[in-house]
């Protein structure tokens, strides 16, 4: 009796932690999950360690090479040849092909830093979206028990003979609205979290975040950010690629010269039993190959490259203009809809509530009271996400550490 007792005790407790809802996660936290587990960010990093291997392979000479020759084996005049020949790399070749490596360093770090911009952007667009979803689905909480509570009200006045039995149905109505707008609600947050859980990994995960919309970085004026903008991580790295391509550029134009090949070594006369130094000398003659294909092609990819890193500039800039701009629209919006909105949505409110006790106000009255306090909160979710989404675009295009030094922190 006393091991079953234990063993309900145990499988109630398993229940209650299995029925436990997650902890709310801060973005600093769900940050440093991301770096830790997301595997785009982790196959970005492995750039690092290729270009690393380049740059020791770039740095190597040729290997030197033996060379055993027997001649006219048979016969009495049978000669013995033992030679090393070595390649001397001319034109430039190994110095191109270290500076290639090395721009291809620069390049994969360039990468990890315009990745890390990126994912932590849609990090913080898929966590405010989170924040957003949870407060919808606390407003149609709440907008449900308000609506029951009409429903009650609505009851006691027909019961008293102050409203027709007519009204119970309007009322009815209402309160199936706001249960499917309460359901709607709660999937979009299923949704939302689905969408988090993947950028950590695992889908199946649930997960909900602690922090507030209204939380917003007040960004300094336009001009200062543009003038971060040559260093933001997407022209970055549009930079470090045209740098790449014309490396790639004097590699080819040293391939047009070609590499000597001295051979030394003793050979053996058997006729005579005496050993002979030989000595040899090879150059390539550069009559049809040298090199011009691949050095035209190279040339023209260098100057893709520069094309496309002005066309970047453009790009990034638009980019910084639009997100700022909603940026500010959505600020100014959001302290309207708080400092203004939603004040006098819930005035109204309140004086509709004991107006339609009183009998002052109908029913109709009191509901539109109710959907326009529901409207103006609704609005102000919106405005301060839009604010958000745009902060992340802003972060998105300049990277955080400039976004994190450039900010402060208010609640409009």
């Amino acid at each position: 009796c006393a091991a079953a007792l234990a063993l309900l005790t145990a499988s109630h407790a398993t229940s209650a932690a299995e029925l436990q809802p997650p902890t709310p996660l801060t973005f600093a936290a769900l940050w440093q999950e991301v770096q830790d587990a997301n595997p785009e960010l982790a196959a970005v990093a492995a750039e690092s360690v290729m270009a690393a291997g380049d740059e020791v392979q770039a740095a190597l000479r040729p290997n030197p090479q033996l060379q055993i020759t027997s001649d006219y084996l048979g016969a009495p005049a049978r000669e013995e040849t033992v030679a090393v020949a070595q390649t001397i790399e001319l034109g430039g070749k190994r110095a191109a092909r270290m500076a290639l490596a090395g721009r291809l360093r620069d390049l994969a770090g360039g990468l990890i830093a315009q990745k890390r911009a990126v994912l932590r952007a849609t990090l913080r667009q898929a966590f405010f979206e989170l924040l957003a979803a949870q407060a919808r689905v606390d407003l149609a909480a709440e907008t449900l028990a308000l609506t029951r509570q009409d429903v009650d009200s609505v009851r006691q006045q027909i019961e008293a003979g102050r409203l027709p039995a007519v009204a119970a149905t309007r009322t009815d109505i209402e309160l199936t609205n706001a249960v499917l707008d309460t359901a709607r609600a709660r999937a979009s947050l299923a949704r939302n979290q689905r969408h988090l859980a993947a950028l950590l990994g695992d889908r199946a995960r649930s997960v909900t975040v602690a922090g507030s919309l209204a939380d917003l970085h007040v960004l300094p004026p336009l001009s200062v950010l543009e003038d971060a903008l040559p260093s933001a991580p997407a022209l970055t790295t549009a930079s470090l690629e045209t740098a790449r391509r014309a490396a790639q550029t004097d590699v080819e134009a040293a391939h047009r010269y070609g590499d000597l090949t001295l051979t030394a070594g003793l050979r053996y006369l058997s006729e005579v039993h005496e050993p002979a130094a030989v000595l040899s000398v090879s150059v390539p003659l550069p009559f049809s190959d040298r090199n011009q294909g691949n050095l035209a092609r190279a040339q023209g990819a260098a100057e893709q490259a520069a094309a496309l890193e002005r066309a970047m500039e453009i790009e990034v800039a638009r980019d910084l203009d639009d997100a700022y701009q909603r940026y500010d629209t959505a600020v100014q919006a959001t302290m309207r809809i708080a400092d203004t909105i939603v004040p006098a949505a819930e005035h109204t409110l309140a004086v509709t509530i004991r107006g339609f006790k009183l009998g002052k106000f109908g029913l109709i009255e009191l509901i539109d009271a109710r959907r326009t306090l529901l409207a103006a909160r609704t609005q102000l979710i919106d405005a301060r996400l839009e604010a958000q989404s745009a902060i992340s675009d802003v972060s998105r295009v300049l990277g955080d550490e400039r976004l994190a030094d450039a900010a402060e922190t208010k609640q409009p």
